[in-house]
Parts: C-alpha cells; sequence; structure tokens
C-alpha cells in the first residue's frame, strides 16, 4: 500500500494559476528528488492534452510518457490551496498531488484516493485542513467525515427512556456535543415527528 509521508505536504499554499501550481509541485519534486528539472515541462505538456483534475477538489498533475525518463524515483508533493486554484472551466482544486512514477507504482495512491472522490464532504475540509497531519489523514481515509460519524462517542444503546422523542433528544443532543451537528438540527428532530 502507498504510503504519504507529512513532509511530502505542504498545507496553506498559494498560486494565481495551474501553471505556477504546477511549476511549484515540480520544483518540489526536483527538491525531493523524484525528478530532474525537465520534468516540469511534462507536467505542463499533459495539462495541455487533458486536464488532471479529478473532482472534489482534487488534482494529480504528473508528466507524460515522454517525459518518464526525468522521473528518478517515484514519489508525491501534496500541495493545499485554501484559496483553490481555477484548473479548468468550473473546476477548482484546493489539494493538487503531484506524482512522479516512472511505472504503475501510483496506482496504489489512485485507489486510496477514491474514498476521497465519492465523500462530497470532503473537498470542503481539504480547503480548510490546517495541517500536514490532517491533510494526509482526509487523503489516506483515515479521518471520518463528521457527517457520517458514528462511534461510541456518538451512540448510546443502553438508555433508559420512556418514548422515541426522549431517545431522539438523547442520541441528537450526542451528535451535537461531537461538532457533528448544530443546533438546528437538535431542534428539527424533537419537533419533527420520528
Amino acid at each position: 500500500m502507498f504510503q504519504l509521508s507529512v513532509q511530502d505536504i505542504h498545507p496553506g499554499e498559494q498560486a494565481g494559476n495551474k501553471e505556477e501550481a504546477i511549476r511549484q509541485i515540480a520544483a518540489a519534486l526536483a527538491q525531493a528528488g523524484n525528478v530532474a528539472d525537465g520534468y516540469v515541462d511534462g507536467m505542463l505538456a499533459r495539462e495541455q492534452q487533458t486536464s488532471t483534475f479529478l473532482g472534489n477538489g482534487i488534482a494529480i498533475p504528473h508528466g507524460t510518457t515522454d517525459t518518464r525518463d526525468q522521473v528518478l524515483k517515484t514519489g508525491v508533493q501534496v500541495f493545499q490551496f485554501p484559496q483553490g486554484v481555477t484548473w479548468g472551466e468550473g473546476q477548482v482544486a484546493y489539494v493538487a498531488i503531484g506524482i512522479a512514477a516512472s511505472s504503475d507504482e501510483h496506482l496504489g495512491l489512485l485507489r486510496q484516493l477514491t474514498h476521497v472522490l465519492s465523500d462530497d464532504s470532503v473537498a470542503e475540509q481539504l480547503k480548510s485542513a490546517t495541517t500536514a497531519e490532517e491533510l494526509r489523514a482526509l487523503l489516506m481515509g483515515e479521518k471520518q467525515s463528521e457527517q457520517l460519524k458514528l462511534d461510541n462517542e456518538t451512540m448510546t444503546l443502553d438508555v433508559i427512556a420512556s418514548s422515541l422523542v426522549t431517545l431522539q433528544a438523547l442520541n441528537a443532543a450526542r451528535l451535537k456535543e461531537a461538532g457533528a451537528v448544530d443546533a438546528a438540527f437538535v431542534a428539527k428532530t424533537i419537533n419533527d415527528s420520528p
């Protein structure tokens, strides 16, 4: 399984446009010893062929087959752009994962990213994350979406209650305490019929 290191994650970056973002990522790949300096040309050429925007605020800029010889060792560099970078018409990337791979070694990472792409709430979380550790957890599927939070903190099974409304109120309050819902949700839950 592909492992993502926090040393390869750069939170809070800024870029005025897609080309500037790609140049920053290519420079980081070169500095990490993953690619030769010419790899940036392949990354920019790839974007001319087809956009590397995946969806849900994520882009995966990478080189072309013509620039595989510029790859010194497989690796990635993850850049977070909290203000977003326009990646194409109607496409805004908050995280760009620069990939350097001389073969299909990067496919494990792409498989791991499928959970991120299938959860619409992750784009907002990627945008608002503030640390490399938090970004890594989101990208690797280690951090549960607050919208899907079900654990011992949010559920109670051994409660004595005389009505379903009491159970609703208790569990809605636990969700609020965990930060998964707001007061409006609690009020709506108590007021609506089960």
